[in-house]
């Protein structure tokens, strides 16, 4: 039997939030080998005061996520074996795997329709904001646009990353962070977080492409998810983190696992104390299934609804359902460059349609933006409060566990002060 070894587990002596990863380039991997170790790798968490476990376990300690007081260790045996260890010792709080958090399935919808278009000049110039129609006329967006539009305020989208340099989203950039590969260029190298950044803020009148819901927000992109749309439990918790310490006042996450994580109900909570909104997606399971962060305390979960308002059937339904926001074919940004998916072949460039509750995030975390632009003094609670509160009612009556509260309501959040 491998002897095992002593670990002390030293607070100063670990770098913060640190990934191993691969320089930053259009073809990198984007982490995928610290995606892969992630399966040897337990997080661990110790009692407050306490500096070491009373027992010889076989860890190594590799990475800290310092300002949660969660330690990334890595297993020299089995994992499981060392992790039932861990939990039994004394001084630590909390231990878990590891484990990879993933970008939802696709839903799966009818055949497309053809655009939507209507005659009526649009409130801006873009001309693909037509696309937008159906969405935004469900949100009531362009009667919120008379109210806010999102200005000055912060998003981080915490996806695959962002194109900061596409023509529709450069403007809209603040600074933002890649925990795959440990930098500051988080580069989208799968194209799911450039639409979800699209959807809350593509740059208004600007004649082209199109408009976000909060067109004058600002977008922060956090690269947690490598170009497979997968990264382990350290990257969402420590970008969650991130974001929180660098401006952003809601947080918008499509992404999940299906077991219960402390690290990112200690994330949630971290930004929540700074006064951010945590917005996640359901998931695309069409079923009851549950996923984190969507079920971690205190996050908006969202879920998604029909062109006509019905509550979708892909929706992973659930008692921790919120909200739910339009989630089919919205029309939205996508990167300039190719990209082919392993799995489903190329991307669409420059512009796509979107769709799933991982399109129904961003609506919502957009329309958070307009009411703190309007009341930038609201508590995250009494936010989270007044999104739910001001949603239209769909599907069943009252809550339900596909629309939760309702389909969210641009225009009754910011003029409702419930």
């Amino acid at each position: 039997m491998r002897r095992l070894l002593p670990v002390i587990l030293m607070l100063t002596a670990l770098p913060a939030c640190t990934s191993v990863g691969l320089p930053g380039a259009p073809t990198r991997a984007a982490g995928d080998p610290a995606a892969a170790s992630a399966g040897q790798e337990l997080l661990v968490k110790l009692r407050p005061g306490r500096q070491a476990p009373s027992m010889r376990l076989g860890v190594r300690v590799k990475r800290a996520i310092a300002k949660l007081g969660w330690h990334v260790a890595e297993a020299t045996g089995d994992p499981a074996t060392t992790l039932a260890a861990l939990r039994r010792d004394p001084a630590v709080l909390a231990a878990e795997p590891n484990r990879l958090v993933r970008l939802p399935a696709p839903p799966r919808l009818a055949p497309a329709a053809p655009a939507f278009r209507v005659a009526a000049a649009p409130a801006y110039d873009d001309p693909m904001l037509p696309n937008r129609v159906k969405t935004h006329a469900r949100v009531q967006v362009e009667r919120a646009w008379e109210l806010a539009s999102g200005a000055g305020v912060v998003v981080a989208i915490l996806d695959t990353g962002v194109e900061a340099s596409h023509p529709d989203l450069k403007d809209r950039m603040v600074p933002g962070w890649d925990a795959v590969n440990g930098d500051d260029d988080p580069y989208d190298d799968h194209s799911h977080g450039t639409s979800c950044a699209g959807i809350v803020a593509a740059t208004p009148n600007n004649a082209i492409g199109t408009a976000g819901i909060a067109p004058n927000a600002r977008i922060m992109p956090v690269k947690v998810l490598n170009k497979r749309g997968v990264g382990p439990l350290e990257w969402a918790a420590a970008g969650i983190v991130w974001a929180a310490d660098h401006g952003a006042r809601v947080v918008s996450m499509s992404f999940g696992e299906d077991q219960p994580s402390q690290v990112l109900q200690d994330a949630v909570d971290y930004a929540r104390g700074k006064g951010v909104l945590c917005v996640a997606s359901m998931g695309n399971d069409g079923e009851e299934r549950a996923h984190w962060p969507a079920k971690c305390d205190n996050v908006l979960a969202v879920g998604a609804t029909y062109d006509d308002d019905r509550p979708a059937l892909f929706t992973t339904e659930g008692a921790w359902v919120a909200i739910s926001a339009p989630g089919t074919r919205v029309h939205t940004t996508s990167p300039t460059y190719e990209i082919v998916d392993p799995m489903f072949g190329k991307r669409d460039k420059d512009y796509t349609w979107f769709s799933g509750t991982s399109a129904s995030s961003p609506v919502v975390a957009a329309v958070a933006a307009l009411v703190v632009e309007r009341e930038p003094g609201l508590s995250e609670a009494e936010l989270r409060r007044r999104l739910r509160a001001t949603s239209d009612d769909v599907g069943d009556k009252g809550w339900d566990k596909q629309s939760g509260d309702g389909r969210v309501n641009a225009f009754r959040a910011l003029t409702e002060r419930r």
